[in-house]
């Protein structure tokens, strides 16, 4: 019986638009400026972790920036458009079979499910070409069903990176 099995992706790469809150710096969109101390409910209001040096409820020191909400920025990426740009082959791990009983297996109910394991398909973007090599497992979220699309994001700030899109699989 087959224990592994080869999942053909073809590879999508992405045209990214926006930003994380570690990128983000005066003339974000989502950034005000500090108009001074005021009593409006409506005005900025300061806070330690921004910078400023007002007192929260008073509203900020004029010419200084904060996010508009008083916290981490609100901006986030999207994907504008996908281009293809190859096709990838990625190794599952050993499949487990399932429904093993004779009564299942004379009705043709036993199965086998594989898993693709991150540093599978981070080893074998890498093999390809498609990350740089100093790339770990560690610096990327997978996110997705393996036999339907996988999108691969990075796992500091959740920018989207790449997408594998599910084409075959077979046996070895």
């Amino acid at each position: 019986m087959k224990t592994q099995s080869i999942i053909t992706y073809t590879v999508w790469s992405l045209e990214v638009w926006g930003h994380s809150s570690d990128d983000c710096e005066v003339g974000c969109p989502c950034m005000v400026e500090c108009m001074g101390p005021s009593t409006d409910e409506d005005a900025p209001i300061c806070e330690t972790c921004q910078g400023c040096e007002g007192v929260i409820g008073q509203g900020c020191p004029e010419g200084n920036y904060v996010h508009d909400d008083c916290a981490d920025c609100d901006a986030e990426y999207s994907v504008n458009d996908r281009f293809k740009v190859g096709t990838l082959e990625v190794t599952t791990d050993e499949g487990a079979t399932y429904n093993t009983l004779p009564s299942y297996r004379a009705a043709g109910l036993t199965f086998t499910s594989w898993h693709v394991s991150d540093s599978a398909l981070t080893a074998a973007l890498i093999a390809d070409g498609y990350l740089k090599d100093t790339v770990t497992p560690a610096d990327l979220e997978f996110d997705g069903e393996e036999d339907f699309s996988v999108y691969v994001n990075a796992s500091k700030d959740g920018r989207p990176e790449l997408q594998l899109e599910f084409e075959s699989s077979r046996d070895v």
